[in-house]
């Protein structure tokens, strides 16, 4: 995510290094639609779906994966209560906070690049999107902890009265807290974008399949 953020700040960066961006954001489009060009220019040219789901890639994150499932057996005994420790639900659960956080950090790693040039002209652009986009995502991680420690032991009975698994209740509410937390970040800084490029609604019919 981090490096299609710096990949699409840079091109826009060097676009208007060159005086062209200015005279991309005249044509019909405007800077929405030339954003967004460049945007998926940077993800086919570089071929960045192809790499992001490589072999290689994969193998990657299972030498992450795989650590972070080892380190998580005292984390969970200690704030969540688990003598037991991994089971196989909680080991499904994390496969599917992996996944949302692969897609959701893909998507925010887009509209970061292409908010960069526009959000802090005193502060380089590729920095400043390296800087939100990890701020993005150990904010939500620190977030999704500390709300799952204050809420999960005030739902514990409801679990139990509706006759749902505990565990199965705390991953579930985990994995909801995590997706809503960054779905909301996600929702504001594409609403940012479209501000900062004065967008109306009614001018991305572009992104509507055909």
């Amino acid at each position: 995510g981090v490096i299609l953020a710096l990949r699409i700040s840079s091109q826009i960066t060097a676009e208007q290094h060159s005086r062209t961006y200015d005279l991309l954001c005249l044509t019909p489009g405007g800077r929405i639609r030339t954003l967004w060009a460049m945007c998926t220019g940077c993800l086919h040219r570089e071929d960045a779906f192809g790499i992001l789901n490589s072999q290689e890639a994969w193998i990657v994150r299972l030498g992450l994966f795989v650590p972070f499932i080892v380190s998580s057996q005292l984390l969970l005994e200690r704030l969540f209560n688990l003598p037991q420790g991994i089971t196989f639900i909680w080991g499904i659960g994390f496969v599917v906070l992996y996944t949302l956080d692969h897609m959701q950090s893909t998507v925010f790693g887009c509209i970061v690049g292409m908010l960069s040039t526009h959000s802090n002209a005193r502060m380089d652009a590729r920095l400043w999107a390296f800087v939100a986009f990890m701020s993005f995502q150990i904010g939500t991680y620190v977030a999704t902890i500390v709300s799952s420690l204050l809420i999960l032991p005030l739902v514990y009975p409801l679990f139990n009265a509706v006759g749902i698994s505990v565990e199965i209740g705390q991953i579930g509410l985990v994995a909801v807290l995590f997706y809503a937390v960054r779905d909301q970040i996600l929702t504001r800084a594409w609403r940012r974008l479209l501000s900062q490029t004065d967008t109306q609604p009614n001018e991305l019919d572009f992104l509507t399949p055909s």
